[in-house]
């Protein structure tokens, strides 16, 4: 697997390449979650602690936009949870995400 960072936006969010599925970008509920995926990839320690937080439902189509530029899919609190959505799904879950705010 390789490990990209977008040079527009170094430091900002990783995209892995996933065996077959292609690049995703990784997602996490919460800031631990990010820190400890991230030092699991190999990430060094200062690095870690760099985190991007986009708000629901915001954060869907922010995501799905990065389709144009090749990526996949979007993986969920991996590895803990590590569920996948191809990006063509996000428009559908962000609107889901709107009519049910409880979870």
């Amino acid at each position: 697997m390789d490990l990209h960072r977008p040079r527009h936006r170094p430091g900002a969010h990783a995209v892995r390449r996933l065996d077959r599925a292609g690049p995703a970008i990784f997602a996490f509920s919460t800031p631990e979650r990010a820190q400890a995926a991230a030092a699991g990839f190999g990430i060094p320690p200062e690095e870690t602690g760099r985190l991007l937080a986009v708000p629901l439902p915001d954060a869907a189509g922010w995501v799905a936009s990065y389709a144009e530029a090749g990526v996949a899919s979007m993986v969920f609190d991996a590895p803990a949870i590590g569920a996948m959505a191809p990006l063509a799904n996000l428009a559908a879950m962000a609107v889901w995400i709107q009519q049910h705010p409880e979870g």
